[in-house]
């Protein structure tokens, strides 16, 4: 296998295949939504919580309210007191993939 960066460029098949690659999981995601609606409609429609198969067990899970921290706000609006609980953490390295479309 060649290397996948030579002279700080990378490599034309390990790009054209890491393209197909993000290319299927944007489109394998687009069906699993698909599948993930229709489901959802089925059971609500049937009235099923719950179904088990060998292979997978499918649950529903009603809408429901959350409480959320707008941090933004509060930030803009007591910012010592944000600057005194804020602690930073480290993110470990990783890669960010986007497709430039032509």
């Amino acid at each position: 296998m060649k290397p996948i960066i030579k002279d700080n460029k990378l490599n034309k098949i390990f790009v054209k295949d890491l393209i197909a690659i993000e290319n299927k999981i944007t489109e394998l995601k687009k069906i699993q939504d698909d599948y993930k609606k229709q489901l959802l409609e089925a059971m609500q429609k049937n009235n099923i919580i719950k179904l088990e198969t060998e292979e997978l067990t499918l649950s529903y899970v009603e809408s429901f309210d959350r409480e959320t921290f707008n941090t933004k706000k509060f930030k803009e609006e007591h910012k010592e007191l944000y600057d005194e609980y804020i602690t930073m953490v480290s993110v470990k390295p990783s890669i960010r993939i986007k497709i430039n479309e032509n």
